[in-house]
C-alpha cells in the first residue's frame, strides 16, 4: 500500500495535535488528586443518558426520537446539576459519588421520555408510517 504526500502530511500534523491536547489536558489536571476519579465522574455525567437511549432504542419500537432526544438531553442537565449539589438528607448527605452517575441518568432518560410521549400523544407512534398499511406482510 502506497500512502500519499497529503496522508504522511496529515499523519504528523494529527499526531503533534494529540500530543499537545494530551499536554493540556495533563496541564489542567494537575490540580486534581485522583485523575481516575476525575474521568469517571465525567464520563458518568453522559453514560446514564446514552444507557437510557440504548435502552429506548431497542425496547421501545413504536416509540419516535422526540422523547429519546430531550431525555437524553434533560439526563445530562439533571446529572449537572446532581454533581453539583450537596445534599443533606436522611439518606444522602454530601456528594452523590459518581458510580451512582450512570443508574441516575438512565432513570431520568427514562422516565422523561416517558412523560414527553405521553403528553406528545401515544396514538401518533403507534400509527404505521405513511405508506404502509397494517395487513402488509414483508
Amino acid at each position: 500500500m502506497i500512502f500519499s504526500f497529503y496522508d504522511l502530511r496529515f499523519s504528523k500534523y494529527s499526531t503533534v495535535l494529540w500530543a499537545a491536547a494530551l499536554i493540556i489536558v495533563a496541564y489542567l489536571s494537575r490540580e486534581v488528586p485522583y485523575v481516575l476519579n476525575a474521568a469517571f465522574s465525567l464520563r458518568g455525567l453522559t453514560s446514564g443518558a446514552l444507557l437510557g437511549g440504548l435502552a429506548l432504542v431497542l425496547f421501545w419500537k413504536r416509540g419516535s426520537a422526540l422523547p429519546v432526544c430531550i431525555g437524553m438531553i434533560g439526563s445530562l442537565l439533571g446529572m449537572i446539576w446532581i454533581t453539583q449539589t450537596e445534599w443533606h438528607t436522611a439518606f444522602i448527605q454530601g456528594k452523590i459519588a459518581w458510580p451512582w452517575y450512570t443508574l441516575i441518568g438512565t432513570i431520568i432518560t427514562l422516565g422523561l421520555a416517558a412523560i414527553i410521549n405521553s403528553l406528545s400523544g401515544a396514538s401518533r407512534s403507534a400509527a404505521p408510517p405513511p405508506g404502509l398499511s397494517e395487513n402488509q406482510n414483508g
